[in-house]
């Protein structure tokens, strides 16, 4: 191999190559801050939800017991439910409107966001 001659070509500047991967992306001002009312929309919409299931939870608590309510279900049929299932139902959807509100916390405290900079 020594005996080849010539010369190596190197294509490209190295210190700028080292440059571009020292550099972060880093997110804008302005978008943080839309990211940031996104999050906080969607927390506040889940939240007024739980307020209403928490006082339909109350409605059936202060209800007789064992006394039985009817009402219609968003398939249109006849329901009647005692308040025990259907506050049993409500927590059950409570619970799930609070994962959701859990996963969006979740999800902002992965890209950066502070949970105090949701309220």
């Amino acid at each position: 191999m020594s005996s080849v001659g010539g010369n190596i070509s190197v294509v490209g500047d190295s210190s700028r190559s080292q440059h571009d991967h020292d550099e972060a992306v880093t997110p804008t001002n302005a978008n943080t801050a839309q990211r940031i009312d996104g999050y906080r929309r969607q927390i506040l919409q889940l939240r007024g939800q739980l307020d209403a299931v928490d006082k339909q939870i109350a409605a059936f608590h202060n209800s007789k017991a064992g006394e039985a309510t009817t009402g219609m279900d968003p398939r249109l049929r006849y329901t009647t439910t005692s308040p025990e299932d259907r506050v049993k139902q409500l927590e059950d959807k409570k619970k799930q409107i609070q994962a959701k509100i859990d996963a969006l916390e979740e999800a902002a405290r992965k890209e950066g966001i502070e949970a105090g900079e949701l309220r």
